[in-house]
């Protein structure tokens, strides 16, 4: 594939890959994919130069998409999918990351940095990740 024939409604671009989402709810990826980031199954340091729809995520209508160190869709749904390599885990492909039933997610975004956060419906803020510095707000490091 060398275009995308759907129409674009956001881009987001992380530490040296993107991510194309269409008006349909698809998810395009494609730079590099060194850390599982491209959400192909594998993790490879030649990457992609041209956009490829992520099928394991065809299923659902996708609604926001974040890009960081890994990158991240919001489904419709209000279900969290996570995918390369971070302090989250290793999925080279999306993986549904498990939120409490009484948290349904508003917002969100990722880091370059390896770090979640969430905005819940209630306007609660959660984080996780690498805390090195401090940068998820809890008070420790």
């Amino acid at each position: 594939m060398t275009a995308i024939d759907e129409r674009i409604t956001e881009i987001a671009c992380g530490d040296a890959h993107s991510l194309a989402l269409s008006e349909n709810g698809e998810v395009y990826t494609f730079g590099d994919n060194s850390r599982g980031q491209l959400g192909y199954g594998h993790s490879s340091y030649r990457g992609n130069a041209h956009p490829h729809r992520i099928e394991e995520l065809t299923f659902c209508k996708i609604a926001k998409i974040r890009a960081g160190l890994f990158s991240a869709a919001l489904a419709q749904n209000k279900n969290l999918y996570l995918w390369g390599e971070s302090i989250c885990g290793k999925f080279y492909t999306p993986k549904l990351i498990q939120i409490p039933q009484s948290c349904t997610i508003e917002e969100f975004e990722i880091s370059r940095g390896g770090v979640v956060a969430i905005i819940s419906q209630k306007k609660l803020l959660y984080t996780w990740g690498h805390n090195d510095k401090g940068q998820l707000g809890h008070g420790d490091f």
